[in-house]
Formats: structure tokens, sequence, C-alpha cells
């Protein structure tokens, strides 16, 4: 942290403040961000003023709950960086609204009582590879999304409340990024939390002189990013983003279509032949029209660390695994790479998932890893008679009688051996399946128990994917207030370098 502080007062003259805060007031007005975050990006005028960031796809309703958990982790670490080096450190999240990958984004899951988690989708525009902040959401897309959530989300005191205003966005939101935006700011605006748009044109006329910057070191650019990519494989582990050898690592929007462009000698082309520019051009276009430019994977953490005076960048594991191919390609730029914070993760458990735990002895290392296994261990403990131990001697019996029956046999005829096996066979399956029966009879007895681990296993793990990367915060502040997040804000702290992987709350 104190080397990062240097190299950033270092870079403090560089970094044109007024213009980055008179981009970040306007949108964050727009989207009737709190006064704190207002009064925070006014903050960023100050020469010392760092920032800690991190991002994410503008997803439906916030997306799944890791989402939620990176803002809480910027949020937090940038008020202990704040208080540990005396120095406004402003938290800022960034919307990848310039990715176009509307399936990534447009569905949330929500918990049923029924265990089986129900998919919310919104309707796709008729557009393709329009970035999702382009992409106009219709009224009637909107009412169709908010009628499934008001059917899934239980009756509870906090439901109306969070409907009507959640409906109040949505309807006035003409994109996906809009009302993510909009749905972030409310809940943690009043934390100072400052949001940008990566797509808001108004933030390319900051960034054009990296843009001129990207096109100019483009070939000496891509040669950093296959070193390292071959440091990782040297390494052992698998580089996470494609580095294409003749890819120029740029998008370009053509006709509202955003074009991955890839180089021809001294040309910049797309794979449709839709565009083809010299190196001039694309130069002259860095400087004119910036907003018809788009980063990859690979350039916008560059792009992100021009704009901002980032002293820390808070990472999903995902985005950690690719950013270490970033290191040769900063240093190739005179830049050097911000301090890396891996985001928190937290498992949410409500008090009827807790009275499960107690209830079969349950360890929450055993309900994350072993849960299958605990279940039919259970399960089998209610076999009082020990039934299945006898069928299985049964057919070990059966086994060991026939071997001597068959070779017995064989002598009157060598036919009678494979016969004897088909028979022994026939045999065998009879008993397993009476033995099966027997089995799913006992377990009708106890579908209660049964139905409970189940729950866990819907809880904390649907479909083998972590409750967080799966659900949304909707179900939990809908049953739970938000008391519970603002306690992990405020109240869950660590060191920042003894970092905590993983968390359990109990709601």
């Amino acid at each position: 942290y104190a080397a990062r502080i240097e190299y950033l007062s270092r870079r403090a003259l560089f970094l044109d403040r007024k213009q980055l805060v008179s981009v970040l007031s306007d949108y964050n007005h727009s989207i009737g961000n709190h006064g704190k975050a207002l009064a925070n990006i006014e903050a960023l005028q100050e020469q010392d003023a760092l920032v800690i960031i991190g991002g994410q796809q503008a997803g439906l309703f916030t997306g799944p709950l890791m989402v939620i958990y990176k803002a809480v982790t910027i949020i937090r670490q940038a008020k202990e960086a704040s208080r540990r080096y005396g120095r406004p450190v402003i938290s800022v999240f960034s919307i990848a609204g310039e990715d176009h990958d509307f399936a990534e984004v447009d569905h949330v899951h929500m918990l049923r009582p029924t265990l089986m988690p129900q998919k919310i989708q919104l309707r796709k525009p008729d557009r393709d590879r329009a970035s999702i902040s382009h992409l106009a959401i219709s009224p009637e897309a909107w009412e169709e999304v908010l009628r499934q959530l008001t059917q899934l989300l239980p009756d509870t005191d906090s439901k109306p409340e969070f409907l009507n205003r959640l409906s109040v966005i949505c309807r006035d939101s003409q994109s996906l990024s809009v009302a993510f935006a909009r749905i972030m700011a409310w809940l943690f605006g009043e934390e100072g939390l400052v949001l940008v748009d990566s797509a808001d044109p108004a933030l390319r006329r900051v960034e054009a002189p990296m843009w001129r910057a990207l096109i100019h070191e483009n070939d000496t650019l891509l040669q950093a990013f296959q070193q390292g990519s071959e440091h990782l494989k040297k390494a052992g582990y698998q580089p996470q983003a494609d580095v294409h050898p003749d890819g120029a690592n740029l998008f370009y929007y053509h006709h509202g279509e955003r074009l991955l462009l890839f180089r021809r000698g001294n040309t910049y082309v797309d794979k449709q032949g839709l565009v083809s520019l010299s190196h001039d051009e694309l130069l002259q276009i860095a400087e004119r029209e910036p907003d018809r430019l788009s980063n990859n994977v690979l350039t916008r953490p560059l792009m992100q660390d021009f704009v901002f005076p980032v002293l820390a960048v808070v990472l999903g594991p995902g985005e950690i695994a690719y950013w270490g191919q970033l290191k040769e390609a900063f240093a190739c730029l005179h830049m050097e790479m911000p301090v890396i914070i891996p985001r928190e993760g937290y498992t949410l458990l409500e008090p009827a998932d807790q009275k499960i735990l107690a209830k079969y002895k349950l360890t929450l290392d055993d309900a994350m890893h072993r849960l299958a296994e605990k279940r039919e261990q259970w399960l089998r403990s209610q076999d009082t008679m020990g039934l299945e131990d006898e069928f299985l001697a049964l057919e070990a019996r059966i086994k060991e009688w026939y071997e001597p029956l068959v070779a017995k046999a064989e002598r009157i005829s060598p036919v009678m051996k494979d016969l004897g096996a088909t028979n022994e066979a026939k045999v065998i399956d009879q008993i397993r399946y009476y033995r099966s029966r027997v089995m799913r009879e006992i377990a009708a007895k106890h579908e209660l128990g049964l139905r409970q681990f189940d729950r866990l296993a819907a809880v904390l793990s649907p479909s083998g994917i972590p409750q967080e990367r799966f659900y949304n915060v909707f179900y939990y502040l809908n049953r739970y207030g938000d008391d519970w997040l603002r306690q992990l804000i405020h109240e869950h702290r660590s060191d920042p370098l003894d970092y905590k992987h993983h968390s359990i709350v109990y709601l």
C-alpha cells in the first residue's frame, strides 16, 4: 500500500481530476445517487484523494449475491484505507455497460418454498452485439419481470415498499445498466458508493489520451499480453483470457454493433469485414470520436487505472486469474499494477437452516462439502432393523452358493456355465429390486428429514453452484430487511492484509 501511494503521488499531476469529477457528478445525479456519494465525488478533486474500485456487469435486479458482496468489500476497504492513511479514499463501483453478452445478465434466481429455484428472465431486445447500456428495455418487458418477482417473493411487511421502489426504478430506466445503477445507488449510496458506467460517452472524453496510447502501442501491448500468458503457463496456470495473435484487443462501434478488431498489417478489421480502418484513421477516431471505441477484458484494467487514482482494485476469483496476465501490459505503458483485494465471500443462513444444522448435528463443513454423504448416512441410520445389511449379506451368500452349483452343472454341459451366470444375475437383480423397494419405503417414512437435507442443498449449493453465484439479494432483503447488509459493511471487520476467504452470515 505504501509503495502504491508513493507511485500515485508521482502520477497525481497527470490526472485530470476536474474533468473526471464533472463526468461522475453528472452521471450520479442522473441516477439519483445519495448526497454522501456526491460529496465523495467532490472529494476526488483533492490531490491526495484515492480510489478503491471494482466492477461487474449490469445484472437484472443487481444479479447474483456476489455483486452485492463486491460492493460491500469495496466500501469496507475504502473506509478502512481512509482511516489507516488519513486521506480521502473513495469507493467506486464500475458498471461494465459496454459488454454485449445480454444472456449473462438477463436473469436472476429466487429460492422457492418448494426448493425448486425459480428463474426470472428479462425479454431480450431485438438487437445483437449491442452494449448492455445501449439496449433499450421496453415498459412491457419491465412489467413482465416485476410481475414474476411479485409472485415469487413471499408476503412480508417489507414487500410492498421494496416492490414499489423497484417498480419506480425499472419503469423510469431505459436500459438494464441504468436500472442496475439506480438500484445500487439505493442500496449503497448512503455509504458513499460512487457509480460509473464504462459505456458513458462523457467518460470516453476523459479516456481519449489513453485510447491514443492503446492504439499507438498496440503491437507492443499484444506482445506484453502474450508474455503474461506465457509466464502464467510456465508457472503451471491456464490463462483465463484468450490472446489472439492478430488481436487488437479493442472493440469498435459500427451502426450500434460492438465489433472486435483484429490487425491485418497496419489495418484494423473485424471478422465480418464490415470495418477496415488504417492506423492513422483509428488514432483520429480516438481523438475526435472516442465514444466509438470500447475496451476488452484485457485493456479495461489499463483504462481504469489511467482514469482513476486507484489505490486498490477488488476482484473476484475469475478476475484475479486474468489479471495475472496483465503485469507486463502495465509495464509496457509505464504504469504499475494497483493492489489487488480479493472480493469477500459470504453464505447466508436463515434461522430454519440453522435449526436443521443443529437437529442433525451437522457442521458447516459437512453442510458445505459433504451434504450428500451425510444425507445418505442419516437415511441408513433410520434402518433400525439392519435390513440393508441383511440384503447385502444375502446377495453375497447367493454368489457364494452359485459358484459350486454352476461348476457342477458345467460338467453336464458347457452351456450350463453361461446359463448359470445369467440365472445368477437375474436372481441378484430381483434381490436388489426388492431391497430398493424396502429402502424406498424407509425413505418415505422419513420424507420430512430428507426434505430438510434437500433444503440445505438448495440453499447452500443450488445445482452445485455456490449460493453467492446463484441467488439474488431481493429474496433476503424481502424477508430480513437490510440491517444484515449494513452490518456486513460496518461490523464485519477484518485486517485487509489478513484476508478471510469466506464467512457465514447467521440471519
